[in-house]
């Protein structure tokens, strides 16, 4: 079942390795023989894969990591080792309510969110917002929020996990004029991998997952996204290198939410907006994480009147 959420059979691919006996027979659809491809010579020379099912008796023969979102690795009498994608099956259905718009949303019991700060956007600003850009998306509840206050912005996510960009992609499409992109922004670019199988950091084998990311700067301008009226930040520790990258923009956001993981990342984060954007809002767990909004100090004069305060 787990397999078969990750599959979009209509455009599979079907990778096997060469001398698989009859992988025709497992996929009884018109058109399958012309999707099914041989993968010959070392693991380094071999494509991403979406999901890998193999065995561990395979990877410790293979000698070299296999890349995939998804694996599922099975011991010599089938029994599941690892299968990552499991957490799929623990997604829950909630709802969020803005006015007379409702959206259903997937999530994962575990996902964190600040959901204070993210439900009390500066309303005043929401007829301006053209343009929201959401870095490190996760499964799309600050983009939903967004939506709500914000009907009519275009909406671009950037997510680089494959659990959370498997729910993401499900909940824009409830958003409308929501766009995923499938890949991390940092402060360069790079492409990463996660270990997801063994667990033992020393193994030369094994399944790894690829992460890529871009260069924020680069990859929005190469989009065509500028300007920007609001910008969502929440790469886990890495939100400072993001806005770094971004600084030449920064004056000209309207609205900035920023999440974080230190006090010292909190306490650069504010001496990096503090010239041009106002701390409108946030919450602080244990002093260690939490997020801040940031209003462009530009918008809160011009609005003052709508802040209840004189001048």
């Amino acid at each position: 079942m787990i397999a078969a959420d990750l599959l979009d059979l209509p455009r599979l691919e079907l990778y096997v390795e060469e001398g698989f006996g009859d992988p025709c027979a497992l996929l009884q659809q018109k058109g399958v023989p012309e999707r099914i491809h041989e993968v010959r010579g070392e693991p380094a020379s071999w494509p991403s894969f979406d999901a890998v099912v193999c065995t561990a008796e395979d990877l410790q023969r293979l000698g070299r990591p296999v890349r995939a979102n998804f694996a599922f690795v099975l011991a010599e009498d089938h029994q599941l080792l690892l299968a990552n994608a499991s957490k799929l099956m623990e997604a829950v259905l909630t709802g969020f309510d803005f006015g007379k718009l409702r959206f259903s949303v997937k999530l994962y019991p575990d996902t964190v969110f600040y959901e204070r700060t993210y439900l009390n956007f500066p309303v005043f600003l929401s007829s301006q917002v053209q343009t929201v850009i959401d870095i490190g998306a996760g499964v799309g509840l600050g983009s939903v929020c967004f939506r709500g206050f914000c009907p009519e912005a275009a909406i671009h996510c950037f997510e680089v996990d494959p659990l959370a960009l498997h729910l993401l992609q499900q909940n824009a499409l409830g958003l409308g004029n929501c766009f995923v992109h499938p890949v991390g922004l940092a402060g360069q670019n790079s492409c990463r991998t996660c270990r997801l199988w063994p667990e033992d950091p020393q193994a030369k084998w094994g399944v790894e997952q690829p992460l890529p990311f871009r260069e924020a700067r680069a990859a929005l301008k190469e989009l065509g996204l500028e300007p920007i009226d609001v910008l969502r930040v929440a790469t886990g520790g890495e939100e400072v290198e993001v806005l770094t990258s971004l600084q030449e923009q920064l004056e000209d956001i309207k609205v900035i939410y920023v999440e974080f993981c230190s006090e010292q990342d909190r306490k650069q984060i504010d001496q990096m907006l503090d010239p041009t954007h106002l701390l409108w809002q946030g919450e602080v767990v244990a002093g260690q994480r939490g997020v801040l909004c940031y209003l462009s100090r530009a918008c809160f004069v011009d609005n003052n009147s709508s802040l209840g305060g004189e001048t």
